[in-house]
Order: C-alpha cells, then sequence, then structure tokens
C-alpha cells in the first residue's frame, strides 16, 4: 500500500537533522534525571551559580524527545493512543505550572515527584519555571499536530509555528547564559536552566525539521537557487560568529580587551573570506554548469526544432496554422502538394481562397466557429477542388496570454473511408431487404441479447411491429411466443443448456454453429398457437468472434397436422386390414362349421325319429341336438361379428324397443349394480332388427356390469338424437366408418367400472377378447358386427379408474315411417 507523503517519516538531511536534535533533548533529559537521582548538581546546573533543571522537565523533555524520535522513524507507530496520550500528558502539565503560577491557584503537581523545598537563592531549587510550562504547552501542541496531519492540510506550517517560540526562547536564553548574564534571574519568576533553554532550542529544532522543508520558515533554505545556496552559507555563518565571539571572549579573559577585539575581528574576517571565496568559486561553477546547460538546451531545441518540422511535413493529414483572418502562416508538405502551390506560396493566403475558391470564409467554416468560442471543431466536408471528402478538425491557438490567436487546421482524407462505408450500407441495405422479405419470420439479436432485425413474417406471426421490438432485450423477444421472458432457441445457441433444450424443444440437433429444434408457440397468431420449426446460427465477423445470431421460425402446423391425419389413417388402415382379415377367417369358419352343423344336426334329427319315446338313447340324442343348437348360435354370432346378419330391417321406436328390453334384463344384474335411464317418450324412429337393438342392449348392459364387478355401480341408459358433425372427430369404430347420413340417434351406455387404457380399447371389439373369465369374448364384437350391418358406428370414452361410455349411432332414415306398432313408450324403474 502506498503511504500518503504527510504520513511518510522525514527524508534525508531533516531526517538526519530530526534525529539528531531530538537525541539531544532526550540526552538532556536523561542527564537531569541522572543528577537529581545521582546528586550531581554539574549533571542539572552545568556551573555551580545557574540554577538547576527541574526533574519534571527532564522527564518531559525525555518524553517529547523520545516520541519525536519515533516520529522521525515511523509516522504510523507514534500515532498510537499511548504516545498521543503521553505527549498531551506533557503538555497539560506545563499549562497547568503556568496556570498554578499565575493564578497562585496551587495546580503545581511537582511536589508527588519531588517534596524537597531546596531553594536557589529566592527560587525554588525543584520546580519547573512557568515560562518553561508555557513552552512545554507549545512543543507539545507541535507534536501533536505533526503526529496527526493529513494530506491537504496545513498542518506542517502549523507544526513549524509552534515550535517557533520553544526554539527563539531556548536560543535567546542560551545566549543570555553564554554571555555570563542569564536571562530572568531577576524578578518573581523561576529562571530557566541553561539545559531547559539548550533543550528547547534543540526540541525545536527537530520539530521544525520532522514538518519538513516544504515550511515557511524552511523553504527559503532549500532549492538550488544562488540565493538559497547564500543563506545556507551565511545563515549558519552569522549563529557561529556570535557564538563563537562569545566562546572566545570566556576563553581568555585574562588579556586586554581591545586584543581580544582585533583578534576576534582578524579571525572572523579569515573566516568570512575563505567562506566568501568558497561561495564564489561555488558560484561560478553553478553559472558555468548553467551555461553549459543552456548550451546543450539550445543544441537540443535546435534539433527538436528541426525534428517537428520533419514530422510536421511528413503528417499525410493536410495541416495549416492560421491566424483569426483565415490568412495561412504555415502548412505541411501534404497541404501544399494538395493544394498545387509551395508552402512559400501558401503563406500569407486566405484559405478560403486557395482551398475552396471563395472570396469569404463559407458558413460551415469550423477555423471561424474555434476562433469565435475557443472549442475544438469537427466537421466532414466534400471539397471537389481537393477532389475528395475531409474530416476537418480545428483546434483554438493560443499566444503568451492565452489569447487566441489563430487555429491549428488538419483536414484527412476520408474518402476511400467514405467510398467504404457507402458500400457497406448499401450491402446492409441489401441484407436487410433480405431478411426483411424472407419468407420464414426472422428475427437478429446482439451478443447483448438486445434485438437488432424483426421481419414482416415476425411481425404477421407474433402481432409485434418492429418498432416495438427493436432495441428490446432481456429476453423480450420470447414473450410474443410464450407469454413469458425465457431463453428460446437463438439463447440456447449462445449459451447451451442441455436440460431446457430436451424440455422446451422436440427433434433438437446441433450442427456446428447451426441449432435446429421443434416447439410449439401458444401465444402466436393472435393466440391461436402453432408449431414451429426453429433454426438458429451464430454470427461471426471476419476474425471468427461471435458478434450475434440470427433464428428463424417457420410454421409447420398444417404439416404437422397432415402427418397426425396420416398417421390416423395408417392406423384405420391397419384397423380395416385387420377387420377384414378377422371377418374372412370369420365367416370361413362360420360357414364351415355351419355346414358340418347342419350335417349333425340332420342325422340328429333322423335318429330322433327312430328311436322311441322312452328310450335312454334318446335322452342323449336330445342333449347333443342342443348343444349343437348352441354352437350354431355361435356361428350366428360369428357371422354377426363381421357384419353378417339376415335382412329384417323394419321401422321401430329405438326408445320402445330399449325400454322393452332394459325392463327384464335390470333383473337378471347383481344387487350391487343399479341402472338408471333417460329413454324419452317418444324415442327417434330407425330401421333396424328389433332382435338386434335387444342383442346389442344386453351384450353393452353386461359388459357394464362385468366392469364394475363385485363393487357397487352404476350403468347409464340414454337415448337422444345428435348431428354427425357432433362426433366425426371422435374416437370411433369401426376406423373405416364415415358419416353419411345427416343425423343420428344415439344409444349411451355408461358404467361406473375400471375403465379401459388406450392399448384396451385397441382390442375390445377383437373376437374372443376379453379381460375376465366370464363369457365368450364375442359380446363387444357381435356389437360391433350388428352396428357396422346398420351402417352405424360406436364412439368409446374410457379412462382408467372413472368407468366407459359407449355410445351407439344409428343412422336416421331420410324418410321416416311409423312403425305399425303403438308410438307409446315403455317406461320402467
Amino acid at each position: 500500500m502506498r503511504i500518503p507523503a504527510t504520513d511518510r517519516p522525514p527524508s534525508g538531511y531533516f531526517k538526519q537533522a530530526a534525529l539528531l536534535s531530538a537525541s539531544a533533548t532526550v540526552l538532556i533529559g536523561i542527564m537531569g534525571i541522572s543528577g537529581w537521582i545521582l546528586h550531581q548538581p554539574a549533571l542539572t546546573s552545568v556551573e555551580p551559580n545557574y540554577i538547576p533543571i527541574a526533574l519534571s522537565t527532564c522527564i518531559a523533555f525525555l518524553i517529547q524527545g523520545s516520541i519525536l524520535i519515533l516520529r522521525s522513524l515511523s509516522p504510523a507507530q507514534a500515532r498510537r493512543w499511548p504516545f498521543v496520550a503521553a505527549v498531551a500528558v506533557t503538555s497539560l502539565f506545563g499549562l497547568l505550572a503556568f496556570i498554578g503560577y499565575l493564578s497562585n491557584s496551587g495546580l503545581d503537581f511537582e511536589w508527588v515527584l519531588s517534596p524537597s523545598t531546596e531553594h536557589f537563592a529566592q527560587f525554588p531549587a525543584n520546580r519547573m519555571s512557568p515560562l518553561t510550562g508555557m513552552l512545554f504547552c507549545f512543543s507539545g501542541l507541535s507534536l501533536l499536530v505533526s503526529l496527526w496531519n493529513k494530506p491537504g492540510k496545513p498542518a506542517p506550517d502549523m507544526a513549524s509555528v509552534l515550535a517557533l517560540p520553544p526554539a527563539l526562547t531556548g536560543f535567546i536564553g542560551t545566549m543570555g547564559y553564554l554571555y555570563g548574564t542569564p536571562l530572568l534571574y531577576v524578578g518573581p519568576f523561576i529562571p530557566m536552566a541553561l539545559s531547559t533553554c539548550a533543550a528547547f532550542m534543540a526540541l525545536a529544532f527537530g520539530l521544525i525539521a520532522v514538518a519538513g522543508p516544504g515550511t515557511f520558515l524552511l523553504r527559503p533554505f532549500t532549492g538550488s537557487s544562488i540565493r538559497t545556496m547564500l543563506l545556507r552559507i551565511f545563515v549558519p555563518l552569522g549563529f557561529l560568529a556570535v557564538i563563537g565571539s562569545d566562546i572566545l571572549q570566556r576563553a581568555v579573559t585574562s588579556l586586554n580587551s581591545a586584543l581580544v577585539s582585533a583578534i576576534s575581528a582578524v579571525f572572523w574576517v579569515t573566516v568570512t573570506v575563505v567562506l566568501i571565496a568558497q561561495a564564489a568559486r561555488m558560484i561560478g561553477r553553478i553559472i558555468d554548469k548553467a551555461e553549459a546547460e543552456r548550451a546543450q538546451s539550445g543544441k537540443e531545441l535546435l534539433r527538436a526544432k528541426q525534428d517537428w518540422e520533419r514530422t510536421f511535413d511528413s503528417v499525410p493529414d493536410l495541416i495549416a496554422i492560421m491566424d483569426q483572418q483565415h490568412r495561412i502562416m504555415r502548412v505541411n508538405k501534404a497541404m501544399a502538394d494538395r493544394l498545387g502551390l509551395t508552402p512559400e506560396q501558401c503563406i500569407g493566403a486566405s484559405c478560403y481562397k486557395v482551398v475552396h475558391g471563395l472570396t469569404e470564409a463559407p458558413a460551415f467554416c469550423p477555423h471561424a466557429l474555434s476562433c469565435k468560442d475557443g472549442c475544438e471543431h469537427v466537421t466532414e466536408v466534400y471539397e471537389p477542388r481537393l477532389g475528395g471528402h475531409f474530416l476537418v478538425s480545428t483546434t483554438p491557438l493560443l499566444g503568451e496570454q492565452s489569447q487566441i490567436i489563430g487555429t491549428v487546421h488538419v483536414a484527412r482524407d476520408i474518402t476511400l473511408r467514405k467510398k467504404g462505408e457507402e458500400a457497406f450500407r448499401k450491402a446492409h441495405d441489401r441484407l436487410d431487404a433480405i431478411v426483411e422479405f424472407l419468407p420464414d419470420a426472422t428475427f437478429v439479436i446482439e451478443v447483448s441479447g438486445k434485438v437488432i432485425a424483426w421481419n414482416r413474417a415476425m411481425e404477421v406471426m407474433t402481432g409485434i411491429s418492429k418498432a416495438d421490438m427493436l432495441q428490446m432485450a432481456d429476453h423480450e423477444y420470447a414473450v410474443p411466443f410464450y407469454g413469458e421472458k425465457r431463453p428460446i432457441l437463438i439463447d440456447l445457441l449462445l449459451k447451451p443448456d442441455p436440460e431446457l433444450e430436451s424440455s422446451k424443444y422436440t427433434d433438437i440437433q446441433r450442427h456446428g454453429d447451426l441449432l435446429y429444434g421443434e416447439t410449439f408457440a401458444p401465444r402466436v397468431f393472435e393466440g391461436r398457437g402453432a408449431h414451429l420449426w426453429c433454426t438458429a446460427s451464430l454470427l461471426r465477423d471476419s476474425s471468427g468472434n461471435v458478434v450475434g445470431a440470427i433464428q428463424s421460425l417457420r410454421d409447420i402446423t398444417e404439416r404437422k397436422q397432415v402427418e397426425e391425419e396420416r398417421l390416423r389413417l395408417e392406423q384405420q388402415l391397419l384397423q380395416v386390414r385387420k377387420a377384414e382379415s378377422l371377418a374372412r377367417m370369420a365367416g370361413a369358419i362360420a360357414h364351415h362349421f355351419n355346414n358340418k352343423l347342419m350335417a349333425v344336426m340332420g342325422n340328429l334329427e333322423l335318429a330322433l325319429r327312430s328311436l322311441p319315446q322312452d328310450s335312454n338313447p334318446r335322452t342323449n340324442v336330445l342333449r347333443a341336438m342342443e348343444a349343437s343348437q348352441k354352437a350354431a348360435e355361435i356361428s350366428g354370432l360369428m357371422l354377426a361379428c363381421i357384419g353378417q346378419t339376415t335382412d329384417k330391417k323394419q321401422f321401430v321406436y329405438l326408445a320402445e324397443t330399449i325400454g322393452e328390453t332394459l325392463q327384464p334384463l335390470s333383473g337378471s344384474l347383481p344387487k350391487n349394480v343399479h341402472i338408471k335411464h333417460e329413454i324419452p317418450i317418444q324415442g327417434p324412429i330407425i330401421l333396424a332388427d328389433p332382435v338386434h337393438l335387444k342383442q346389442i342392449l344386453t351384450n353393452l348392459v353386461l359388459n357394464a356390469s362385468e366392469a364394475i364387478g363385485d363393487q357397487e355401480g352404476d350403468i347409464s341408459v340414454a337415448i337422444y338424437e345428435m348431428p354427425s358433425p357432433q362426433f366425426q372427430k371422435s374416437r370411433v369404430f369401426p376406423p373405416e366408418w364415415e358419416s353419411k347420413a345427416e343425423g343420428y340417434a344415439c344409444l349411451s351406455v355408461s358404467d361406473t367400472g375400471c375403465g379401459l387404457d388406450t392399448e384396451m380399447q385397441e382390442k375390445i371389439f377383437d373376437p374372443f377378447f376379453s379381460t375376465k373369465f366370464v363369457g365368450r369374448g364375442l359380446g363387444l364384437s357381435v356389437v360391433l358386427g350388428l352396428v357396422r350391418a346398420y351402417e352405424g358406428a360406436i364412439v368409446v370414452d374410457s379412462r382408467v379408474g372413472q368407468g366407459t361410455t359407449f355410445q351407439v349411432f344409428f343412422p336416421l332414415p331420410a324418410v321416416q315411417k311409423p312403425p305399425s306398432q303403438n308410438d307409446e313408450s315403455l317406461v320402467s324403474d
């Protein structure tokens, strides 16, 4: 992590100066504490006639000096709360000492550290001077500001200002002691010790050094100018002169004062001459270096100018520098060559004359606009004199006082680009026209999912216009198809999802960048829905990167219906062939069986005539005759299964015949089966054999009773009329049946039995097929055969666990005649 500039420790000389000053402060504090502990006055007062430094003052110097060292080395560590609190305590301690002295309020806590009541002259010997306390406030605040400064705040200047009072006071006090006239030894104030003055001067210099060279105190001494160098030389020299004179006077106090002054003058003149000579030599080197650098800069400037001119002339764009009066001040080689002039001939000419052949600037002139508003302007211009399209940009050219003196006029030849754009636009228009008039509904999306093409066939299919769909995203294009936002085939091409592919599409195929699939869209074509064959393909640019996808949708609903009809016809044909095969087999068996039975029954008849009435063999022959008659009935049923019946048709009331049959039939059923009926008083008239009608009802009721089994159940019988179109699309037997009559009479038999699955429904009319062990398996086959003989049909509606309904339809004759019997219907419970 990069540390902010204000959070870094001082670097270079300033860091060394801060560490040296802080170390001196800590050393003075340690010496004072040691002197008080070891009772060594030399460590606390330097001279016997000087007041010693207080123990509390030593501790404060030790704390602030140590934290200043830590601040110089690691500001982040010094900012921890224990160190900040220690600095704050020393500042507060000094402030209390100052306030306590002024107010005489007894806020002095030094008696805790040193309860001694020794005095130096009239002053307490181990108590902090109030001036010292105030200076600790300044130095502590300066250190706190240095610890908590932030970027962009004037903290360094504030820290250096707060350190200035301790520095000046420490310097003045030290000078007083060096001259032998300690300050503040008179009056009521406790004077500052020499060690205290020296420590404050060192501590303050360290605080100023930590604040850095950017502060107003050190700013005049930083930099490489001659002024700063002279300041760095002569300011320390002045301090050294003052201190050195005092040291010299104190060292040679036994000599004549005039001689001392002369020696001092000679010494400092010599030092000054040597320093001035060194400064002159240094300044001379700086001047020589500056001259060399200026000469080198001149060469580099000349070389840069030449490089710039070569670059200016090598730029292929047409560049001209013009003043506010449209006069050309400079052109590059490309501009001059395009104008058919030399660069010298162009200078001073008006641009609108040499470029456009006009007498004044055109209205679109970007140069005039830039000169007016001071902004850059860009425009496309076609100039026949130069033979092409140009992208012209003008940038304001500023003078020394930031005023607009002209513009830099750059014209780039974009003729080839414009031709390419035009060719691309035409190709794009052709592609749009192709997509727009494709017979299949087609749309295109970007990689982001935004719709960028929506052709007319899509508008017809979805009812959504192109204007409403373009730029739509977030699967909005799926709503017109499915009524919800979800991924569709074109999205599966960009982001494959095998689970979605298998759940939403049938017959899905993937070949490289192509994806095919079939689906049903319930919302298209105004909610009618349609089966769609979808084809999606990725779109790639010249580099092979995917830039989008296209999907076309074809309505295959009619084809699906044709396929379904074909499958239905194939199944119907299979059933017809199956029925014909069974009919031929059953007919052949029945005829051969009947022929054999006729012979058997004839011989049995002859045998009966020759046998006495009371003979035992006669009983056996009668039983054989009964069995032969039952066999003949089975043979008749087999013929009935294939629709071969005796032709005894007559006009009958269907309701009357069914009612007559239903009453005795209900008595023969198990007690757990209950019959309900809805039979009209005067039912429809049909052309049929009443015996066959009774046989049809009997077989259907018995089949329903077997389906109910041992459970409680109901059998419902109803008779009504129905027009043909209402049941043509239902499941009809025989499969080859076609409606020919305008209306039909319906006999409906429903049960609440176990029901039939789809596979079972295909077999229930097969001869000898039965799901029960009861009966011969010919009941429903006979029903179908008899209905087929009357050109009728049977519709089966069954669900497993919900029961079965058989609807038997008899054609109503075009011309009806009343039956010879009474019209009244039989009504049974």
